[in-house]
Order: C-alpha cells, then structure tokens, then sequence
C-alpha cells in the first residue's frame, strides 16, 4: 500500500519532528491495516495534543522575556533544569498544571484555564 503523498503541515515548525518521529511506526502499522479511519482521527488526536503543548510552551516563553528573566534564571526559580525550561518553550513536552502554577507562581502571574465545547 503506498504511503500517502501529503500530510497536514505542523504550523509550528520543527517543534513537532520528536512526535512524529516518535509516532511514525504505529502510523505506518496503522496504515499499512487499512484502518484509515482510526489512524486519520488518532493523528487529528495527537495534532491537537502537541498544538496545545507548543501554545503553552510559547505562552510561557513570551511571559518570561516580558519579565526579562533568562530560562536558566526562570529555571532556578522554580526548581528545574534550564533545559527542562527549553523543552516547555519548544513545546516538546506537555507541562503540568503543577508545573505551570510553579512557573506563573515565579512570574507573579496566575493561571487561567477555558473549558469550551469544540468547533
């Protein structure tokens, strides 16, 4: 079965080649059953997670510059690694609420989170 020719663009840049290259061979499997379907919704899935990380992650970059801290400085304040910091910013990782209170906590601001039915 050939491999489709095009998939959807990633707006986010190179941010998304650790998911894809983490998800290619269950994909590839999931194609190669024909099961379409199921691999078009678990992509549309696994699109929304990763927008969502690489959202926050700009979030909190852009918060961080506005107080003029370094991700080293950010990091040391909230107990972690710069390059955990980096990892949250690139949007590779999804941050935990806990993890998110700690860094708004270190910023001096405060979370907010918006449940709304989909589009």
């Amino acid at each position: 079965m050939p491999y489709p020719q095009a998939l959807p663009f990633f707006p986010h840049g190179s941010r998304q080649i650790g998911f894809i290259a983490a998800n290619l061979q269950s994909l590839t499997r999931l194609v190669a059953r024909a099961d379409l379907g199921f691999a078009a919704r678990r992509y549309e899935q696994a699109y929304i997670e990763v927008s969502l990380a690489a959202e926050v992650g700009e979030k909190v970059k852009a918060a961080r510059e506005a107080a003029g801290l370094s991700q080293r400085e950010l990091a040391r304040r909230i107990g972690t690694s710069q390059s955990a910091i980096n990892r949250l910013e690139a949007g590779g990782v999804g941050a935990t609420l806990t993890t998110l209170q700690r860094v708004a906590s270190a910023l001096s601001l405060h979370i907010s989170v918006e449940l709304r039915p989909s589009a």
